[in-house]
């Protein structure tokens, strides 16, 4: 991956790319990228834990909340999920419709071939005909064409591309990629693009001297992406993200870019590239407003403990007087503990709640009720 980013900055017309672009190439190059190479990504085996990893009561909690919404506003069982991965969630979402002989369809976006063969391996044939596979948003609009249901996202948009902008001596500049005279990648400084610019303003983004931050590019075409195929429903993402006045917290000086391996931070992305998962925090405030721009009406903003909570997990709850510790019981009990408490799962992930063509005065009677409503 290295000599191919060497190769195309060397062919690039001004000798240098944008961290959008070293991280859509790192990430997603098809045959490069870390996200295509055939190795293990999720769980303790690859290099980070999503919630869906720690047992499926996550899974089924959050379907827990599609029905419940689906009965307040109406709404069929059509789940769309963004980055659908190696089909974790899907596969235990399923199963649950399965046991409760519900009508549903199940619409699995994942731009991984590898990724994608995992879950088809996985995936009974009984069960393939409720389930469509697509490698984007825009190849899924143009053969289902807008649906009425839900779309979801669990760690999509901190995987998306970012620019990187830094104020430098009074000056808001991007932090791009070039070389050195020993062919290695390192940063430089260049002139702020305008449509940045445009959206600090619009966004009210403001740096002080020597702040850098990242700009979700990515945040406006996927917005449009979604107003276009989701015709009646709720968009429920899941991800870590700042809101505008956390984002100004003196610890976020340097932004939130980073990597993974192996489960330990990468701070120098420049290294490895194409062997580690790179992330950001995602802007709360320029997803929610670009899709209120979009005709998407802002629910809520929770604290994934707070929404699984009151989704009901502690209905999972099983009391077990079993000595072995690793008993499934004790297993859950732990999970549903994990998911809720401290610092990690519990305290780390926000849940962003939109909805369009409906109305959306039943779905915050649904998410303001007391913990434990299903």
């Amino acid at each position: 991956m290295k000599k191919f980013l060497v190769s195309l900055i060397q062919s690039s017309e001004q000798g240098y790319i944008g961290y959008d672009q070293f991280i859509q190439e790192a990430l997603y190059h098809p045959k490069l990228g870390y996200y295509h190479r055939n190795h293990d990504i999720f769980g303790k085996r690859g290099d980070f834990y999503t919630s869906t990893y720690v047992h499926p009561v996550f899974s089924r909690t959050i379907l827990n909340v599609f029905i419940q919404l689906a009965r307040s506003v109406k709404l069929p069982i059509n789940v769309c999920e963004l980055g659908a991965g190696e089909g974790m969630f899907a596969e235990q979402v399923i199963k649950e419709l399965e046991m409760k002989n519900a009508s549903y369809q199940y619409f699995y976006i994942e731009t991984s071939e590898s990724l994608k063969e995992k879950f088809k391996h996985r995936l009974s044939p009984d069960k393939r005909k409720h389930v469509h596979f697509f490698s984007s948003l825009d190849e899924c609009l143009s053969v289902i064409g807008p649906f009425n249901g839900f779309i979801f996202s669990n760690e999509f948009l901190d995987a998306q591309p970012v620019k990187v902008i830094e104020k430098r001596n009074g000056q808001i500049q991007e932090v791009v990629i070039s070389i050195d005279k020993q062919s290695e990648l390192k940063e430089r400084l260049v002139a702020c693009p305008d449509p940045v610019l445009k959206w600090m303003d619009d966004y009210s983004v403001y740096l002080k001297e020597g702040q850098r931050i990242e700009v979700p590019v990515y945040i406006f075409p996927i917005m449009k992406k979604l107003h276009r195929i989701l015709d009646k429903g709720v968009v429920l993402t899941i991800d870590y993200g700042y809101t505008g006045e956390e984002w100004k917290h003196p610890a976020r000086k340097k932004g939130s870019l980073r990597g993974y391996d192996q489960h330990r931070m990468v701070e120098d992305l420049l290294r490895k590239p194409g062997e580690v998962d790179i992330t950001h925090h995602v802007h709360w405030d320029t997803w929610i407003k670009a899709g209120e721009e979009q005709g998407m009406e802002f629910v809520g903003l929770f604290k994934q403990n707070e929404f699984l909570l009151k989704g009901g997990i502690l209905n999972e709850l099983e009391e077990d007087t079993s000595p072995d510790y690793f008993s499934e019981k004790h297993r859950k009990n732990r999970a549903i503990r994990s998911l809720i408490q401290g610092e990690g799962f519990a305290g780390m992930f926000d849940v962003c709640v939109q909805a369009t063509g409906v109305d959306s005065d039943p779905i915050r009677g649904v998410l303001t009720k007391k913990p434990g409503f299903m």
